[in-house]
């Protein structure tokens, strides 16, 4: 399920089982450290990975990313949630 039709549920059980197997899922997979939940409030349609992220509500998009993060540290996995600005490190290093 994806991130913003998860939190339309408004159930943070179902939040944190869905962190969860995504988590089983990574560790399953040898990851020790996935890229996400990403976090960005998706205010633009045009946005290419906001389907990834919990809309635009500040409150619900916070709630929504602490249960995600804690299914997946549960499973084993750390958990490196993505937003734009801290995401964006690499544009400024230079190569």
């Amino acid at each position: 399920m994806r991130g913003v039709g998860a939190d339309r549920s408004f159930d943070k059980d179902l939040m944190y089982r869905r962190g969860y197997a995504m988590g089983e899922e990574f560790k399953g997979k040898g990851v020790h450290v996935a890229l996400g939940p990403m976090t960005n409030m998706g205010r633009v349609a045009a946005g290419g990975r906001n389907w990834e992220g919990f809309g635009g509500d500040p409150y619900l998009s916070g709630w929504a990313t602490e249960m995600t993060v804690r299914g997946m540290q549960d499973a084993g996995v750390q958990a490196w949630s993505a937003s734009q600005p801290s995401s964006c490190w690499t544009r400024s290093r230079s190569a």
